[in-house]
């Protein structure tokens, strides 16, 4: 494969095992990123021949059917299969810690990015930031944050 290729291309200059180890994983991560791109994209059937869009869809069907959910590992280059509703109910019980969580009513994200965004257009504006300050740090392409738990393998229960 194509990252194959990179990963044995660069190898050799990585000059410990420990850079070597990073790279792998981060290549790998990057790999299963473009291939996944392809599970999930519905223009994607242009991209595989009709036995493996087949196969994907099979693959994609059963996982639904079983309901399972697919995760990658917290250490290691794997995934982990789980039962959804087992994965759900591990997050449920992280997020009910309330020493570490708190409910809030609303969203307030986007409210005080906005509100952000237009404090500095308006110090920019006055001069009180150069384009290349303002352009710097003006925030975008912000998302709001996402939680999800990525299964510890090398612990008894494997706990997110």
């Amino acid at each position: 494969s194509e990252f194959g290729s990179i990963f044995g291309r660069v190898a050799p200059y990585m000059d410990t095992r420990s850079r070597l180890l990073k790279f792998k994983a981060c290549l790998s991560g990057c790999c299963a990123g473009y291939v996944s791109s392809f599970f999930f994209d519905k223009r994607s059937d242009r991209y595989f021949s009709k036995d493996i869009h087949t196969l994907i869809h099979s693959i994609k069907a059963k996982i639904e059917k079983h309901g399972l959910i697919i995760v990658k590992a917290d250490k290691g280059n794997s995934v982990v299969i789980l039962y959804r509703s087992e994965y759900v109910t591990k997050m449920l019980d992280i997020l009910s810690d309330r020493s570490k969580f708190k409910e809030v009513s609303e969203e307030h994200t986007l409210d005080r990015l906005r509100k952000f965004q237009s404090f500095l257009r308006y110090h920019h504006k006055k001069g009180v930031f150069s384009d290349f300050e303002y352009s710097d740090i003006f925030p975008t392409g912000t998302t709001i944050p996402t939680m999800y738990g990525l299964p510890k393998t090398h612990k008894p229960g494997v706990p997110l």
